[in-house]
């Protein structure tokens, strides 16, 4: 569900001052506050009604065809809010959380090698992870403006910037790869957003007081029932797209962070933002624009889900072998609560439950529970079934069929003590969108030394290169020893600063090679070079048995896994790089010297491979390489996410070789494409970002 909070993070270090800021700075601080507001149910989840409401349900654990709905919540009312931080330095420190900065003057900018917080939502189960982050930037801002932070978010929401009321600056992206879908120009709040008028807000927020903030019981029940829902106007069901503002303020006396406070760290520099997520406001990790994430066939990837609901935990000596949905303490016996079983976050006698007891007033003839007899009276109308069973629990064993219509056929089920139906919560993924508040703290770095020495011994030797090379694979970043590390001081850390440490430590080693040719064969990688090749950055995809093995024939090798993504870097390599086994993919390879990064090819045998497009995204072309391994027909065509081919490049024959080959999509509008080659029954792709 969290997807949004690495946007966030990456967002505060991105939005900053003008020309005046030059340098390299850390993220030090930031606050988070997200807003959920539930958007149509038109996606085919679980639970979706042709309203677009949501209903959350039960069903009988017996499989006997009973349900029973439990609430139904409406389009656009406030399903959840959390609010992360503010945290400081320690806690990101704790997090593993890095982000660096460089600003320069002409107004470009760099992410460097920096590590964050990215999330994945499938099924209502989120997993967070951290990634390696590179991106390059540019900005604009004008701290002369004049404008105010306002008291009012995006959402109507009130702003808890301790900045309300002051003048600050504004700012924009434009020409990043993780921020390409925000203006080109700031968008400053002018006026309140709301998603409802005030009688639904004034009625919203007693009701929750009234009801220990049960949202679903208020925004789905209507006045008449002491909720809200009838009430509810002004949402059109949709995300509203595209609403984005932003401010800065440079100079902040004191950091907002409490950890920053007790450790005396002011920043230099204060961003806030906000925004809703829509078509065309992208959150950033974990949720690409045009891309159904989820598998809801959307590209609305945010989702809420219940793990279980709320039940009352009662003592079996009362008679009750399950728990009871709701918080029924004050219905049941003396005695018959099991004050134990609350949790942490909830009531005495409450937590929460998969599996329990119905127990509702409208069930009264049945002792207010839903019962065998109460199921069965329903669907017959026959009289022997109201019988007060709720004391006894259903048995499956003594369900019988009896020809209660006379015709000698038993189709009725019938069960000789009836008893309360046990029923069955299955987790709702609730479709949300989500309003994101940022404020962000940044400290510029002081790095006068960048010669590679990262340990501060003194002289570079191999546990440097190490530690480089541990920080480009994203296994131990290296902090704010991050700037040291650049050596080439070109705002990144990556191999070509391995290799300009390398080579500081063992000198020349001949001729430096200008080209490159990786092979992969049944036993691994091989190279061949027409001279010496710095170091070799490698990026496999692959299947969970997939190994690997380094040559053990270099200065440095190390790997990294996560997932079913391998990264290798490998330092004065000779001619093996790699054996493994599983079958895997080379989604990447990179090769340097002290000169910088030189020309490589892909050799793969009876395959067809492509290239990684640049630039991506793209307007209005985008080029790639296609490695013909076997001579034969080859197809390279363009798709849209529905299927459908919108552009053929090539289809032929071509022989064995590299080719690079420029797609032109100026007559197709913006979106995500595919692009397909095809050779001897094996296809490849990637996915390409087309922005106007």
């Amino acid at each position: 569900m969290n997807k949004s909070i690495t946007m966030a993070l990456i967002f505060c270090a991105g939005l900053l001052v003008a020309q005046d800021i030059t340098g390299t700075y850390r993220a030090t601080g930031q606050r988070v506050e997200y807003q959920f507001y539930t958007r149509a149910n038109d996606f085919g989840i679980a639970g979706g009604n042709a309203d677009g409401s949501s209903s959350i349900s039960v069903s009988d654990v017996y499989g006997l065809g009973v349900t029973q709905e439990l609430s139904n919540i409406p389009v656009g009312f406030n399903f959840a809010d959390n609010i992360v931080g503010p945290i400081g330095l320690a806690e990101i420190d704790a997090m593993q959380y890095y982000l660096y900065v460089t600003f320069n003057e002409d107004g470009t900018g760099y992410i460097n090698n920096s590590q964050v917080l990215a999330s994945e939502t499938e099924d209502c189960v989120t997993a967070i992870q951290l990634l390696p982050l590179d991106d390059d930037l540019s900005y604009t801002s004008d701290l002369d403006a004049g404008l105010t932070i306002q008291e009012t978010m995006v959402t109507g929401q009130p702003n808890w910037s301790p900045y309300v009321g002051q003048t600050a600056g504004s700012w924009s992206i434009s020409g990043s790869s993780f921020f390409s879908f925000f203006p080109a120009t700031p968008t400053p709040v002018t006026s309140e957003f709301q998603l409802y008028g005030a009688e639904f807000l004034g009625c919203y927020g007693a009701c929750l007081a009234a009801n220990y903030g049960d949202h679903a019981f208020c925004g789905g029940m209507p006045v008449a029932m002491g909720g809200c829902a009838d009430l509810v106007h002004g949402y059109p069901g949709m995300p509203h797209p595209g609403t984005t503002a932003g401010y800065m303020l440079d100079g902040v006396e004191t950091s907002f962070a409490p950890s920053n406070q007790a450790y005396g760290i002011v920043p230099d520099l204060h961003i806030e933002w906000h925004y809703i997520d829509g078509p065309v406001a992208e959150t950033g990790l974990g949720d690409i624009v045009g891309e159904d994430e989820d598998g809801d066939g959307t590209d609305y990837d945010n989702i809420l889900g219940y793990p279980s609901l709320l039940s009352t935990f009662t003592n079996p000596a009362c008679g009750f072998n399950y728990p009871i949905i709701g918080d029924v303490t004050a219905l049941l016996p003396e005695g018959c609560v099991d004050y134990s079983a609350g949790g942490v976050d909830s009531d005495p006698g409450t937590d929460q439950a998969n599996t329990a007891y119905l127990m509702d007033a409208s069930l009264a003839p049945w002792g207010s529970f839903l019962t065998w007899n109460a199921v069965m009276y329903a669907q017959t109308q026959n009289v022997d079934f109201l019988v007060d069973d709720s004391g006894a629990d259903l048995d499956p064993a003594s369900i019988t069929y009896l020809d209660l219509d006379g015709d000698g056929v038993s189709e009725t089920p019938f069960s000789q003590n009836g008893g309360r139906l046990v029923m069955n919560f299955e987790p709702t993924c609730i479709p949300v969108v989500s309003s994101i508040s940022v404020m962000g703290e940044l400290t510029q770095l002081s790095c006068d030394n960048q010669n590679g020495d990262v340990d501060g011994t003194g002289s570079l030797d191999v546990l440097d290169v190490v530690a480089i090379v541990g920080h480009v694979l994203g296994t131990s970043i290296l902090g704010d020893a991050a700037c040291i590390a650049d050596v080439n001081v070109d705002g990144n850390v990556d191999v070509l600063d391995v290799v300009a440490v390398v080579q500081e430590i063992l000198g020349g080693r001949g001729q430096e090679a200008t080209s490159a040719s990786f092979t992969k064969n049944d036993e691994g990688m091989v190279m061949l070079s027409d001279g010496v090749v710095g170091a070799v950055q490698i990026t496999l995809s692959h299947g969970s048995d997939f190994s690997i093995e380094l040559t053990k024939d270099a200065f440095v090798a190390e790997s990294h896994t996560e997932g079913n993504t391998t990264t290798l870097i490998v330092v004065n390599p000779n001619e093996e790089i790699f054996s493994a086994d599983g079958d895997y993919n080379v989604e990447e390879v990179i090769a340097a010297t002290s000169e910088g990064y030189i020309t490589v090819n892909l050799v793969t045998p009876n395959a067809i491979a492509i290239g990684d497009a640049y630039p991506n995204p793209f307007n209005p072309s985008t080029s790639f390489d296609i490695n013909v391994g076997t001579a034969g027909e080859v197809s390279v065509m363009v798709y849209n996410l529905n299927g459908q081919v919108v552009d053929m490049i090539h289809d032929g024959p071509m022989d064995a070789g590299v080719y690079n080959m420029t797609w032109n999509a100026s007559d197709l509008s913006s979106g995500m494409y595919i692009v397909k080659a095809n050779n001897a029954d094996v296809t490849v792709s990637q996915k390409v970002m087309l922005i106007k």
